[in-house]
Order: C-alpha cells, then sequence, then structure tokens
C-alpha cells in the first residue's frame, strides 16, 4: 500500500486499512480517553488505538511507516467515509455487498487468531518434526565442471576428446556456450536443489573424478560433466529453525482444526 501525504482528497482504502480500522472500533471504545485522540474530521475522533491497531495490520512495514503520514491516511479515509455517507452510498448494493464481505473478513480473522492462540507446540513435537526434516535432508554437495553444448553431437565429440587425454578446462574455455566456459566450466560446489533435475540426477550417479559418459540434456543445450568431489554437510542445529518448525507445526494444527469444521458443519457447493 502506498501513502498519500498532501492530497487531502486522495486516500487508498485497502482491505487490510478497513479490516484494520474496523477492528480498531472496540479498542476505541476500551481507550477513547481524550490523550488518546490523535485527529478530529468535522468532531469525529481518530485514535491512536486506530492507529496502531493499523500498523499492527501492515506489520513489518507499519513500524517503517512515519506516524504522521499513517495518522494523514485516517484522516483521508475519515473525510471520504463521511463523503460517502453525505452521497448515501452505504445504501449502494454493491458498496452493502462489499461492507458484509468485509465483516466477513475480520471476523474470520479474529476467529483463526482465537484458535491460532489456543494451539500449543510441545518440545517433544518440535523435537520430533526436527528429526524428520533432517532424515529427508539431501545433505550431499557435488564440486563439477561442465562443458555446454548446443547440440548432442557435438557434446559426443567432446567427450570423445576428454577420453583421448584433452585437459577439460581448457575444453571448456575453448568449447563451452555456457557462462562458466571462461573459467574452464567450474560450477563449484551445489547441492541438487540448485541445479535443473537431470542435471542433478546425471551427477548424483557419476563417481567422484568420472566424466559423463555420454551427454546430459536440460533445457540449456548438452553437457559434459566432470564431477570433481563430494562432500557431506551438517543439517542446520535445532535453534537455527526452531521458529520455522514451530510455525509449521502450528499451521499444520490449525489446518486440521478447520477441516474438522468442514467436516462437521453443513455445507453444500452449487
Amino acid at each position: 500500500m502506498m501513502l498519500i501525504t498532501k492530497r487531502p482528497l486522495a486516500v487508498i482504502c485497502t482491505a487490510a486499512l478497513l479490516a484494520a480500522a474496523s477492528l480498531s472500533a472496540s479498542a476505541q471504545d476500551a481507550a477513547g480517553a481524550p490523550d488518546d485522540v490523535i485527529a478530529t474530521v468535522n468532531d469525529t475522533e481518530i485514535t491512536r488505538a486506530e492507529l496502531d491497531s493499523v500498523a499492527g495490520q501492515l506489520g513489518a512495514r507499519g513500524q517503517q511507516i512515519d506516524q504522521a503520514r499513517l495518522t494523514d491516511e485516517l484522516v483521508n479515509m475519515e473525510l471520504m467515509r463521511q463523503e460517502a455517507v453525505k452521497r448515501g452510498l452505504e445504501k449502494d448494493p454493491e458498496v452493502q455487498s462489499q461492507l458484509e464481505l468485509l465483516k466477513k473478513r475480520v471476523l474470520a480473522n479474529a476467529a483463526v487468531s482465537a484458535l491460532n492462540d489456543e494451539i500449543s507446540v510441545s518440545e517433544d513435537d518440535v523435537k520430533q518434526e526436527y528429526e524428520t526434516q533432517v532424515a529427508q535432508m539431501d545433505l550431499k554437495e557435488f564440486k563439477a565442471s561442465h562443458i555446454l553444448l548446443e547440440d548432442e553431437e557435438s557434446a559426443k565429440a567432446v567427450i570423445a576428446e576428454l577420453n583421448d587425454g584433452a585437459d577439460f578446462a581448457e575444453t571448456a574455455k575453448a568449447k563451452s556456450t555456457g557462462p562458466s566456459g571462461p573459467n574452464g566450466g567450474d560450477l563449484g560446489w551445489f547441492n541438487s536443489r540448485s541445479m535443473v533435475p537431470e542435471f542433478s540426477a546425471a551427477v548424483a550417479a557419476m563417481e567422484k573424478g568420472a566424466i559423463s559418459d555420454a551427454p546430459v540434456k536440460t533445457q540449456f543445450g548438452y553437457h559434459v560433466i566432470l564431477l570433481e568431489d563430494i562432500r557431506e554437510t551438517e543439517p542446520p542445529q535445532l535453534e537455527q529453525v526452531r521458529g520455522e518448525i514451530e510455525a509449521m507445526l502450528k499451521q499444520k494444527a490449525l489446518s486440521e482444526k478447520i477441516d474438522a469444521m468442514r467436516e462437521s458443519a453443513d455445507i453444500e457447493l452449487k
């Protein structure tokens, strides 16, 4: 959302901003002391509770936005709200439909937040999920070079040259069409996820020090590969990924709750 200042008739009424303003109504009732009023628009008060609610809805972006700019946006929004009421736009069927949808969204988000607060993740759950993920990780890394050719016949000819004793790096500099050619085809260290599937599968099937016995076709062309080295890497420590795992487990539990609610609800799709 782009905030606009010094343009009193320009306002960006995004769903996030409107939702935040709607959510702040109860907070305004609870904290509507004069000291909390940050602006008035034709005697209608805008409170700090509204400002904080909008900033919270915007997350990290809200923390970076100058308070004066955000207040200016709320003033613009209130001006436009009053103009809409003056014009009787709240009676427009489309506007009413949008307001109803917004109300549903706000209530749904509040329900999700309440359900999420009820979910607790145990240390055992975190450790078990961490161990499961580590067991599924591909911790192997490869160091390889390649020579990229435009057609299969050229790649086969290069393989024959290399088998006859040609230097791989010099051949790559002379014949490779890939960006690594000037560096002798050196790709450095990488894991299987870093390369296209065909290339990764070919490297994984090779032995250290070997040159591919047939060209490897990918979307980029035909590769002649030299596998220089293989190593095992360490998985991230639990504390490094704890936050991600806890968030994932909470999301999974929330999805299960919603699925259970769908199962028990009378839903008819038409």
